[in-house]
């Protein structure tokens, strides 16, 4: 289910779309989730930076034991630091556009958590 600008009240979105992008920097997704919302678009912002800080936050807690295989598990740590600080900056650049970026894999399951 991919969501785009036509699915949003144009005003809500010119006036929400700064502070959504915030929803995709770590723990900055409280703010657009307490100062903006009544905003739809902000709340689906809200709901994938959700999910895109639960993926880095599990990525922390299980980093330590990936580094436990040479090589490999540093490879897979860089790997995937990098690509979510891709999804954070990919999620912005939606958000400023008008545009929810739906986080890959684990993004559709946080549609249905209600905000």
């Amino acid at each position: 289910m991919k969501e785009n600008i036509f699915d949003f009240d144009s005003e809500d979105i010119k006036n929400n779309r700064a502070i959504a992008a915030l929803s995709y920097i770590l723990i900055l997704f409280l703010v657009p989730m307490i100062i903006r919302r009544k905003s739809r678009f902000c709340r689906k912002s809200v709901k994938q930076g959700l999910a895109l800080f639960t993926w880095e936050i599990l990525l922390w807690i299980f980093s330590p034991f990936l580094y436990i295989v040479p090589f490999i598990g540093s490879f897979l740590v860089s790997l995937f630091f990098i690509i979510s600080i891709l999804f954070g900056f990919w999620g912005i650049r939606s958000s400023l556009r008008g545009k929810i970026f739906i986080i890959p894999i684990i993004g559709k399951y946080f549609e249905k958590i209600k905000i």
